[in-house]
């Protein structure tokens, strides 16, 4: 009786066991697939990707805005930035590598937010249009139409952009200073300054319409063109998942990304860097600015430097991206 007794326990508590180690691998399953896991692995990336390309954006930053000072042109004031090669040289030349450090403290943490959230919603966001607005079988799922992937894109950049304005106005102002006494080249001061002089709300949301809707135009560029880009060469080509399909596809939606927020970059960019000036339908004067003052070309300038920045932080933000999700047991994006 007390053998079967002692087996019956025995077996009762590999039972147990068992079941506590398939609760465990459930747990941990869950754990690698949920949502703020993949927004830490996106805003690592990302942040990775901006400390490298931090010096393009300042050249970008001070391009754009030096395009808008009509009255230091007709002044007959020489253009400092002749164009993005000398920018990087001027900037290095007069400022040292603090100049092309502008900024890089509200850089890293707008991008570790920004892009956490943008790449780490960006499949669920997919699979809840897939869900529960165009109701996409499984079967259909392995090839999931562009203009979902582009919903997708563009929601978790919207999102993720309103969030960080206050970092991103921040961002701009630093990166325009190029003497370093507006803000001290503090980016506590900056901050300060800036509740201080404009409030908090006309102050750090400055521009938040104008920053959103370029995060969705990025955002919806990049990541469906990275992801269609990829299942293209993977399921048309011989080419396997790796680094190959991976650095092709990322140069591809750098090129993209690049091009479809130029426009509202540079509105964002003009918008950010003015003080508090009052009235309504900021991004509409904006745009009418440009266009003034430089035409419809003005809406592309710092292209270049715009494609020099995002290309190669597409390419390093998604590469180390795929690699994070591959160390976690994540399938691929």
């Amino acid at each position: 009786m007390s053998s079967t007794s002692a087996s019956l326990q025995r077996h009762e508590s590999t039972k147990l066991t068992q079941l506590s180690a398939v609760a465990a691998a459930q747990h941990n399953i869950d754990w690698q697939q949920s949502i703020g896991v993949k927004i830490m692995l996106g805003g690592l990336a990302n942040t990775l990707a901006t400390a490298v390309t931090n010096p393009i954006d300042v050249v970008k930053v001070r391009l754009q805005l030096q395009a808008l000072e009509p009255a230091e042109a007709a002044a007959g004031a020489q253009t400092r930035y002749l164009g993005f090669g000398h920018g990087l040289k001027t900037i290095w030349k007069e400022e040292g590598f603090a100049g092309w450090a502008k900024g890089w403290q509200a850089s890293l943490l707008r991008e570790y937010i920004y892009s956490g959230i943008r790449f780490g919603m960006y499949d669920v966001v997919k699979e809840t249009f897939e869900d529960t607005v165009f109701h996409v079988s499984a079967d259909e799922r392995a090839t999931s139409p562009l203009y979902i992937k582009l919903l997708a894109g563009a929601t978790s950049g919207g999102i993720g952009s309103a969030l960080v304005n206050p970092m991103d106005l921040v961002k701009v102002r630093m990166q325009a200073d190029r003497t370093g006494a507006r803000y001290h080249n503090s980016f506590i001061f900056a901050c300060r300054q800036i509740y201080q002089q404009e409030g908090l709300v006309e102050g750090f949301y400055r521009g938040v319409a104008a920053t959103t809707y370029r995060a969705m135009a990025l955002t919806a560029a990049q990541l469906p063109s990275y992801d269609h880009m990829k299942h293209t060469l993977l399921t048309q080509t011989s080419l396997e998942e790796g680094v190959t399909v991976h650095m092709v596809s990322s140069m591809f939606a750098g090129l993209m990304a690049a091009t479809a927020s130029s426009p509202m970059d540079v509105m964002k960019t003009q918008i950010q860097n003015e003080a508090k000036s009052g009235g309504s339908n900021v991004l509409g004067r904006a745009f009418m600015t440009v266009l003034r003052t430089e035409g419809v070309r003005g809406f592309f300038k710092g292209w270049l430097p715009n494609w020099f920045r995002l290309g190669p932080h597409t390419i390093i933000s998604l590469m180390v991206y795929e690699n994070l999700r591959a160390t976690m047991g994540m399938g691929p994006v």
